[in-house]
C-alpha cells in the first residue's frame, strides 16, 4: 500500500475518532458539579424585595389544612356544567391569582426571571453562603414556574405544558445557568436535593399544581429560608396533599418518592421525617406504619378559578375584592365594567376556605403558636418544642441548614 493511501486512511480514522468523541460528549448529561455549594465565609446577600412584593400581590393565602375533604360542587342555575375542581385537595395550598394578571404584570415577572437567570454570570454563586445559594435556587425555580404558567394561562393542567424542546414543564430544558441547560427537576433534584441533604428543602419548590407545597407570599432569603421551609413542611405534612387520611398502607405525596435518596432507610426514615412535623392526627396515622404508597398528585393549576380565563383590573385592588376587603369606590366591583373578578368557582373556593377557618377556630387551632426545633447540621427537627425550641415566626437568622 502506498504511503499516500496509508496517510489518507490514518487521517480518516483520526477524523472518525474525533467526531465520535464530540458526539459522545454532546450526548453526555450535563454536569451539575459546577453548582455544588461552598460553605463560603461570605456576607454577600441578594435583595429579593422586588420578588417579595410581586408574590404578596399575586398569592392568595389559604392557611393550614384541617384535613377535611370538601363535598359537593357549585353548579350554575339552568346548567349541569361546573368548572369547579373535584379534587380532594382543592381547598388546600396557597393559590396564584393568574386570572387577574394583565400583560404588564406578566412582563414584570418575565423580566425578573431574566435578571435571576443572568445573576450567576456577574456574581458566581460560590461567592454566597449556603443559605443564600439555597434561597437563590428556590426563588429561581418558582419564578420560572409562575412565568411559564402565566404565559399560557388560561389552562387547567400544569403537567400538559410543553416547552420548546418538547419536554414537560418540569422535565424539559427551561433555563440556562452559567452555560448549563437546566430543567426544573434538575434544580430541585440534581442540584438542591443532591447537595442539601436535609429533606426540608423539598418544601420550598412550587410545582404550579394543587398538590404542590404552598407558594409563600414572600421571597426566600438567606435569612429566612430555613424558617419558611420549616413552616411549609408543617403545613404540607399535616395536609391531605402530604399524608392522606385513608386506611393503611400509608399514602403520601409522590414528591417523597422522587427524592427517595434523601431517606436512605426507606420508608422508616421518611416516616420519622413526617412524624417530626406531624400533629396528633397525622402522628396517629404514622404510628406503626411500615409501608408507604404514592397518593395521587393533582396537577390542576393552583389558581382561584380552576383554569378559567383572565380578568382585567389592577392586581392589588382585585386581591382585596377576592379576599373580601373593602377598598372604597376605586376598588368596587362596579368599577370593573363587564368583568367579574370573583367567578362562581372562586366564590365557592373562598367559602370553603372560610368554613375551614371557622372549624379551626372552634377547635382552638387557629392562631396557635407553634414551637419547633430548627433543623441544623447537628440536630434533627423535633415535633416537641422543649427548652431548645424556637418560634417559627421569629425573624432572626437560624443556623444554616445543609
Amino acid at each position: 500500500m502506498s504511503k499516500t493511501w496509508t496517510h489518507m486512511i490514518a487521517a480518516i480514522m483520526a477524523w472518525s475518532l474525533s467526531s465520535a468523541a464530540v458526539a459522545s460528549a454532546q450526548n453526555q448529561p450535563p454536569s451539575f458539579d459546577v453548582f455544588a455549594p461552598y460553605t463560603a465565609d461570605s456576607e454577600t446577600m441578594i435583595d429579593y424585595q422586588v420578588w417579595s412584593e410581586m408574590l404578596e400581590a399575586i398569592t392568595f393565602d389559604v392557611g393550614m389544612s384541617d384535613r377535611y375533604v370538601p363535598k359537593g360542587r357549585i353548579i350554575e342555575t339552568g346548567s349541569r356544567i361546573t368548572g369547579q375542581s373535584t379534587s380532594r385537595y382543592r381547598t388546600e395550598g396557597n393559590r396564584v391569582i393568574f386570572h387577574l394578571l394583565e400583560d404588564f404584570h406578566k412582563e414584570a415577572i418575565s423580566s425578573y426571571r431574566q435578571d435571576l437567570e443572568a445573576l450567576p454570570d456577574s456574581m458566581p454563586l460560590s461567592n454566597l453562603g449556603r443559605n443564600e445559594q439555597l434561597a437563590y435556587w428556590i426563588n429561581l425555580h418558582n419564578v420560572i414556574v409562575i412565568d411559564e404558567i402565566a404565559k399560557r394561562y388560561p389552562l387547567r393542567n400544569v403537567d400538559r405544558i410543553r416547552l420548546e424542546d418538547g419536554g414537560s414543564l418540569h422535565e424539559g430544558h427551561v433555563t440556562t445557568i452559567q452555560g448549563v441547560p437546566l430543567s426544573l427537576n434538575d434544580i430541585r433534584l440534581n442540584i438542591v436535593a443532591r447537595h442539601w441533604d436535609n429533606p426540608v428543602v423539598l418544601y420550598g419548590f412550587f410545582s404550579g399544581g394543587v398538590s404542590s407545597p404552598s407558594l409563600q407570599a414572600r421571597a426566600y432569603t438567606g435569612t429566612n429560608v430555613m424558617r419558611l421551609l420549616n413552616r411549609n413542611a408543617e403545613e404540607y405534612v399535616n395536609a391531605l396533599r402530604g399524608v392522606e387520611n385513608t386506611a393503611p398502607p400509608l399514602r403520601v405525596s409522590p414528591m417523597y418518592f422522587e427524592a427517595q435518596h434523601m431517606f436512605p432507610n426507606w420508608p422508616q426514615d421518611l416516616i420519622a421525617h413526617l412524624d417530626s412535623f406531624a400533629d396528633d392526627d397525622v402522628a396517629e396515622l404514622l404510628e406503626g406504619s411500615n409501608r408507604v404508597v404514592r397518593s395521587q398528585y393533582d396537577w390542576n393549576v393552583a389558581d382561584l378559578t380552576n383554569g378559567a380565563g383572565p380578568c382585567g383590573g389592577g392586581v392589588r385592588r382585585n386581591i382585596e375584592q377576592v379576599a373580601g376587603v373593602s377598598s372604597g369606590s376605586e376598588g368596587s366591583a362596579s368599577s370593573l365594567a363587564g368583568c367579574n373578578p370573583i367567578p362562581p368557582t372562586t366564590r365557592n373556593f373562598i367559602v370553603d376556605v372560610q368554613q375551614r377557618r371557622l372549624r379551626l377556630l372552634r377547635s382552638g387551632q387557629l392562631g396557635r403558636v407553634i414551637v419547633t426545633d430548627i433543623a441544623t447540621e447537628d440536630s434533627d427537627h423535633s415535633r416537641s418544642g422543649g427548652a431548645q425550641g424556637q418560634l417559627v415566626d421569629r425573624d432572626d437568622n437560624p443556623p444554616e441548614g445543609r
